[in-house]
């Protein structure tokens, strides 16, 4: 694991981004500036003020530029080297940027794949349930689609306060997961906008602070808590846990091999090896 410290007192994070090499972080938040940081070191690099509190950050996959969501749902390009401010789009929010840097997804009165270099729709995706988190699929061909959890008859519910002492940890909220009477649709489409398939889960995420991180086949699904949810290409779902508590913010690399998670008064990478942790 590697672990860095950075103070952020009063900063209010809540917005992270690694460039595609892995070597920078942007760190962005509440203070209206985002900071462009070494990973290694975590020395600023650059600071860009921004007119509102950021919620949402992105390299492009050569690192010369970054975009910032505001809490506005207004997104920003800027130049990464001289700062100028290249374009801005309205009604846009959860950015999530393709592995080439050139396309993302974008959220307003609909999911939408936008070009990066001049905001423009290149495509509209429709969803039946209003997503709780978005990603490209590690191929880059493909997007995949965590909707928000709903009721289902499919599945019992057990008030919480009946679920049985025996069940502890990890087993236990499984269980919980398991017996909610809530289930959620993991949606894949072709970048056409085409749905080429869908799978059922049992787990459910927080709509609100939801991740979905690509590897491989896999996919990773992170919140505010410290479960972390992997889902395979089956739709199979196994749970882990982080040994931190609250995750204010959550970003990867494009491969996922590195994730950075945004604590309270401090940033955690974690490399491939120690993703199971």
């Amino acid at each position: 694991m590697v672990a860095v410290l950075l103070l952020l007192a009063g900063s209010g994070l809540e917005a992270l981004a690694l460039s595609g090499d892995g070597k920078l972080l942007a760190v962005g938040g509440q203070n209206r500036a985002v900071y462009v940081l070494e990973v290694g070191t975590l020395e600023v690099r650059q600071r860009l003020g921004v007119r509102a509190p950021v919620r949402n950050l992105a390299f492009t996959a050569d690192g010369s530029a970054l975009v910032v969501e505001d809490d506005r749902d207004t997104l920003r390009r800027f130049d990464r080297a001289t700062g100028k401010l290249l374009g801005t789009l309205e009604d846009a929010r959860g950015l999530t940027v393709h592995p080439d840097g050139k396309l993302a997804l974008v959220r307003g009165a609909n999911l939408r794949l936008i070009q990066l270099d001049d905001f423009r729709t290149t495509t509209i995706l429709e969803t039946n349930e209003r997503p709780a988190a978005v990603a490209f699929a590690a191929n880059g061909k493909q997007v995949v689609v965590l909707e928000q959890g709903q009721p289902s008859d499919d599945e019992r519910r057990v008030p919480p306060a009946d679920v049985s002492d025996k069940w502890r940890g990890l087993a236990r909220e499984e269980f919980r997961q398991r017996n909610d009477g809530r289930i959620s649709l993991l949606r894949v489409y072709d970048l056409d906008g085409k749905e080429s398939r869908r799978r059922r889960l049992w787990y459910t995420s927080d709509s609100d602070s939801t991740t979905l991180i690509p590897r491989g086949d896999e996919m990773l699904i992170l919140n505010r808590s410290n479960t972390v949810a992997r889902v395979n290409a089956l739709g199979e779902t196994t749970l882990s846990r982080l040994d931190v508590t609250v995750l204010h913010a959550r970003a990867a690399s494009p491969d996922g091999k590195r994730i950075a998670l945004g604590l309270r008064g401090s940033i955690r990478v974690w490399t491939d090896k120690t993703q199971d942790h």
